[in-house]
């Protein structure tokens, strides 16, 4: 990479960690997880598509797994803060 990885500081490890665990439990026979970064340049054309987005700079993370996936029924809960499927006293304590 051009230049050498870019510094970031951030807050997110306990969410990485969190995002880790639950990608763990969901694959209950093993399986592979990967955590990708990278330096990326994101374009007008990017930016024109995703109105969120002004265009430069940015430091991607990419997460993907070979688990089974998350269930289509579920798939609008999984950003609520407290939402889980797991019994009570299992996982992290944090939905």
């Amino acid at each position: 990479m051009p230049g050498g990885p870019w510094s970031i500081q951030t807050s997110s490890p306990p969410r990485f960690l969190n995002l880790s665990i639950k990608a763990r439990d969901a694959m209950p026979n093993g399986g592979n997880l990967t955590l990708e970064t990278g330096n990326v340049q994101l374009d007008e054309s990017y930016a024109t598509t995703n109105s969120d987005v002004v265009p430069g700079p940015y430091v991607m993370i990419a997460v993907s797994d070979t688990g089974g996936g998350i269930p289509a029924a579920i798939r609008d809960k999984v950003f609520e803060p407290f939402f889980t499927t797991k019994p009570t006293g299992k996982g992290t304590g944090l939905g």
